[in-house]
């Protein structure tokens, strides 16, 4: 009997297994901007939108007809990319999806014919209008099982846009089409070297390029008299859990031309080359860092993971973390706060012994919360192999057992206010299986974990409640109004113009198209050059209202939400004149907050965005407009003059201070040109320099020959490195603040350097030697703290000195009474004395003082008496 029921289980588990309608994210994937087709496939949106080529759902089509030229589908990147291949998933036969519907999926002879009319499809990359490469045409097999219609084309190719077009045979259908480049993705808990350096040099195989994300590209290094060493430095002691290190590939490497791909035995040969290398970890007097020692390194990209837990997404830090009694009265391995202090090898535990089994995470007001995320121990490459519990697997259940089912709850202050679920931990054995998210959607101010036997352990402990708030944009700049037309529903208190303007990503504005009423206009107080428009959509993953219409029910209205809400035109306006269309918001399935975030690059000027549509609905959660106006610094000081050595064309110095950052100063090297200068009115304590520099992503004018593509960007980079910044008094140097060392970053946030200087001087003098042109987009000064001037008598004398505060000010005869005093030459010279005041430091320079005065006044009366009516702060 009991074989029978174990088989008829067996049997009833192979027939009712449905095959996984999510495609998994292939390696090193780019998601598109934009997906449009031609003419779709029965004018039905619904089932063949072009959108549904991305949406990594098995089960959706996207179809469009060959009638009258209009067989393409289009998948557009926003910028330039080396398109490495595509992989195109086509509809199967066996086991379908949805075969009671689906003509092709009736009959064999039905997919044949489907088959048939959907093949021979050219697949190219091309930029903007112009095909760069052909990848290959899609040939189809006649194969019934899904991995028969999973086609891969090796692109290799430059480009913002893939293609697939034909002209004959019906149509186009594709299920999913994934496009790959050579950026590598992050590792979990991932941390990035301050700094590569190698030993001997090698051509084309930069130490940096261990860093850029490019798995294209090689660090290398000969290994002659001793100098095979590649060497990454951190800035701070890391616990180092692994390291991951790319190598050259052979099946459909990138160049197919490179020499350890041209043919199996080369690769061979590189590899037998390259091999033995020694990694190791060290920590050195000044740098922590790994060395890879004794070996050259050709392509490869080497990823440092330690133990540190990365931000999540929304994530609120809380302002204290308790517990019960502590497992083992151990507070050095099992502290509370070990649960949030980012480091995965580290453990919060507590027993439940006298009512002790608790956690508690309190924050500094109420948040909406809206997700928890634990992290618990795992048992394949566990960071402490000698660790009891991860000895053997009996071991880890042991463990897992004693440590599970434990309440999760939001609270405000002592009162529960909704139970988040119950900690089930699983036996999987990976890290990625030892992370549980439990949703709350409630608002609270603390979070308590609770269990009435066994023990509590957790290793790190993750809240999501800040997401609501929107962080501004870089550049960002604020509407003075914004407003709509005909509010969706008549509902102002659900959809108002305003909820795209507030900063709260659960609040929607949304607007009908009837009778021409779909727009929502943003307005300016000035003219400003638009650089990008970037707009936020309501997502379905942990959407923060759970009964939203669009996100109940598991989701099945929110494919049909985003296509009403789609195909909006986003526009620049200068009062009610289009200036120019920054293109069409092409919504996309993604389910998760990340994949519902769009950019539109406008570079127009204009004082007023719009957007706009005929049909469905407008419904943005957010909408944030950017331009190139540096934001000013607190405590920046203008500079009353600035001049650079020998201009470039027509790139004058005051374009370095003008606050447009799409403007730049340029000077030339040759005969000592290369400087540029800004001098300032009067003398300050110099804090810091900032500097902005040219970025590749979204540049502000894609024909600039800096960004056509990352080599160019890379050589221009190369070519404004190594600029000395320092502080002047006139004509004499105070202090270097260092190196302008400009990075291959591609973001504009990579873009911006910070020296600190701490010196005093009137003048900041950027100057280089090397390299073509000295090249600065915008460069802010900043001082800190006060001066203020006491003035007795114009002679000076040149006494510097720097005591702590505290010093200065014990007892009416202060130390620096002491020091003047002992200065006889100087008993009849009265004082000029100019205190700058950092954190708890004072400076004073150029001392002029009598002894008469400090007999009557400590220093305190000095920082509060005049001695001269005149005190500048």
């Amino acid at each position: 009997m009991l074989l029978v029921l174990l088989t008829t289980v067996w049997l009833t588990t192979e027939v009712t297994a449905e095959l996984s309608k999510v495609r998994q994210a292939e390696i090193s994937e780019i998601t598109p901007t934009r997906v449009t087709q031609g003419k779709t496939w029965g004018d039905d949106e619904g089932y063949f939108a072009a959108a549904h080529a991305v949406d990594r759902d098995f089960s959706t089509l996207s179809g469009t007809h060959t009638n009258n030229g209009a067989g393409w589908m289009k998948l557009e990147f926003g910028k330039t990319h080396f398109i490495h291949k595509i992989v195109i998933y086509c509809r199967f036969y066996t086991n379908w999806y949805d075969p009671d519907i689906e003509f092709c999926a009736k009959s064999e002879a039905n997919f044949k014919i489907c088959l048939n009319n959907a093949n021979n499809v050219d697949v190219s990359v091309y930029k903007g209008e112009v095909q760069q490469n052909s990848c290959g045409i899609l040939q189809r097999n006649q194969g019934l099982e899904q991995s028969d219609q999973i086609y891969t084309l090796v692109c290799n190719t430059e480009g913002d846009t893939v293609k697939l077009s034909k002209t004959t045979t019906n149509a186009i259908v594709v299920s999913e089409v994934a496009v790959t480049s050579t950026v590598r993705r992050k590792e979990i808990a991932e941390i990035n070297p301050t700094s590569v350096t190698k030993g001997g040099e090698l051509d084309n195989f930069y130490a940096d390029y261990i860093k850029d994300y490019d798995l294209s590209t090689a660090a290398g290094t000969h290994t002659t008299n001793g100098a095979g060493w590649i060497k990454l430095n951190f800035d701070k002691s890391y616990y180092i859990y692994k390291v991951v290190i790319n190598y050259w590939f052979y099946n459909n490497w990138y160049d197919p031309n490179g020499i350890c791909a041209t043919s199996i035995s080369k690769f061979m040969e590189c590899v037998d080359y390259d091999g033995n290398v020694d990694v190791s970890v060290y920590q050195g007097e000044q740098m922590f860092y790994i060395n890879f020692y004794k070996k050259p390194y050709k392509n490869i990209t080497i990823i440092i993971t330690p133990a540190v837990r990365q931000p999540e997404l929304s994530e609120i830090i809380p302002t204290s973390v308790t517990q019960g009694h502590t497992y083992e009265n151990n507070e050095k391995r099992y502290a509370a706060a070990h649960a949030v202090d980012r480091d995965l090898s580290t453990a919060a535990a507590t027993s439940t012994i006298d009512g002790g089994g608790w956690i508690k995470l309190k924050f500094n007001k109420t948040y909406f919360i809206n997700k928890v995320v634990i992290y618990y121990r795992f048992f394949n490459n566990w960071y402490n192999p000698s660790d009891w519990c991860v000895e053997s697997k009996a071991n880890l259940k042991v463990c897992t057992e004693n440590d599970n089912n434990v309440d999760v709850s939001v609270y405000k202050g002592s009162v529960q206010q909704k139970s988040c679920g119950t900690l089930q931990l699983t036996h999987g054995l990976e890290q990625s299986e030892q992370i549980y998210t439990l949703l709350c959607f409630s608002e609270g101010d603390n979070l308590q974990l609770t269990k009435s036997t066994g023990n509590i352990a957790v290793y790190e402990i993750v809240v999501g409640g800040v997401s609501r708030v929107r962080q501004p944009e870089l550049l960002e700049i604020t509407p003075t109004s914004v407003t709509q037309g005909k509010t969706f529903g008549n509902n102002e208190a659900e959809f108002k113009a305003a909820h795209a303007v507030d900063r709260d990503f659960s609040t929607l504005a949304s607007t009908h198209t009837d009778n021409g009423a779909g727009w929502i206009k943003l307005e300016f107080d000035d003219t400003y050059f638009i650089h990008k428009v970037v707009i936020f959509y309501r997502f379905y993953t942990y959407w923060y209202q759970p009964d939203d219409y669009c996100v109940k029910e598991s989701g099945i209205h929110f494919n049909g939400c985003v296509i009403n809400a789609n195909n909006v035109d986003v526009s620049v306006y200068q009062g009610e004149a289009n200036q120019k269309s920054c293109g069409t918001l092409q919504l996309t399935n993604g389910l998760e907050q990340s994949d519902q975030i769009y950019t539109l690059l406008c570079n127009n000027d204009g004082d007023t965005v719009k957007l706009s549509k005929s049909g469905g609905s407008i419904v943005v959660a957010e909408v944030a407009v950017t331009s190139t106006a540096r934001p000013e610094f607190a405590s920046e000081i203008t500079a009353t003059s600035v001049t650079q050595g020998d201009t470039f064309e027509s790139y004058v110095a005051t374009l370095a201070i003008d606050g447009d950052l799409s403007t730049r100063a340029v000077a030339g090297t040759d005969n000592g040109g290369g400087w540029l200068k800004l001098e300032f009115d009067d003398t300050s304590f110099i804090h810091k320099v900032v500097i902005y520099y040219w970025f590749y992503t979204n540049w502000y004018d894609p024909n600039d020959p800096c960004v056509k593509n990352e080599e160019s960007f890379r050589g221009c980079v190369d070519n404004g490195n190594n600029a000395d910044v320092s502080v002047y008094q006139g004509e004499v140097e105070q202090k270097s603040c260092g190196t302008l060392e400009l990075t291959y970053g591609l973001e504009q946030s990579d873009q911006i350097y910070t020296l600190v200087c701490d010196a005093v001087g009137d003048t900041v003098k950027l100057s280089k030697s090397t390299g073509q042109f000295l090249t600065i987009f915008e460069i802010a000064v900043i001082k800190q703290g006060k001066l203020r001037s006491l003035h007795f008598n114009p002679k000076l004398c040149d006494i510097s000195f720097i005591w702590p505060l505290e010093k200065l000010f014990i007892g009416q005869q202060s130390y620096i009474e002491k020091h003047i005093n002992s200065k006889t030459p100087f008993q009849n010279v009265t004082v000029l004395t100019c205190l700058y005041f950092l954190d708890s430091w004072i400076y004073l320079l150029n001392c002029q003082y009598s002894p008469e005065p400090f007999s009557h006044y400590s220093v305190r009366s000095l920082l509060e008496t005049s001695f001269s009516t005149e005190i500048r702060l």
